[in-house]
């Protein structure tokens, strides 16, 4: 018989430690890292229809998403956008029918940034006490960012990443390990 374990701390009840940076070494595997950020975005949009839904955010939560929009967010948008979909874009073959999606997949990241600039607003308010009250229109930012950041995902996930495993050379892969460790201030070995 399991026991549900309870915490004081938000951050830990409202699982928001899933967005913890991912350890640095995974960068050696650029492709894995990727997907690992793809769970925790996902998580993120789990959290946020859950605030979205209450209308309240403990401010430590709020903290940790805010930190996670504007900083880790940020990153991954720049590996894709940058690295990953360039590259993609010279090893994809006419059948992978990759060109329309890639150039969608880079608009749904600019046409996100308005949302992500409405939610950190949102968050970055501070409490009158016990929290921050979320309002009617940023409950349906959230909830309209978290839909299109779903279908996003779904893309990536199931279509981008499987054909970027499939296509890219090893050289490839070193190329976007390096140049993404560059972006986060790592030594590339």
């Amino acid at each position: 018989m399991s026991r549900a374990v309870t915490t004081n701390d938000p951050v830990e009840r409202y699982g928001l430690t899933q967005l913890d940076a991912l350890p640095l070494s995974m960068l050696d595997e650029p492709l894995d890292f990727v997907s690992a950020d793809h769970f925790r975005q996902r998580s993120l949009c789990r959290v946020l229809q859950s605030f979205a839904r209450s209308r309240h955010v403990p401010r430590e939560c709020a903290d940790k998403i805010t930190a996670f929009l504007t900083h880790d967010l940020s990153l991954h948008h720049q590996d894709e956008d940058a690295d990953l979909f360039p590259t993609l874009r010279k090893r994809a073959e006419p059948e992978d029918g990759l060109s329309t999606i890639l150039a969608r997949l880079s608009d749904d990241h600019r046409e996100a940034s308005p949302l992500v600039l409405e939610i950190v607003a949102a968050l970055s308010v501070k409490p009158k006490r016990g929290g921050i009250a979320i309002s009617a229109a940023a409950a349906e930012t959230m909830f309209a960012y978290v839909e299109g950041e779903q279908r996003h995902l779904s893309v990536e996930a199931g279509i981008v990443l499987v054909i970027a495993r499939k296509r890219l050379t090893t050289a490839d892969l070193r190329e976007l390990s390096r140049s993404m460790k560059t972006r986060r201030g790592v030594k590339a070995a």
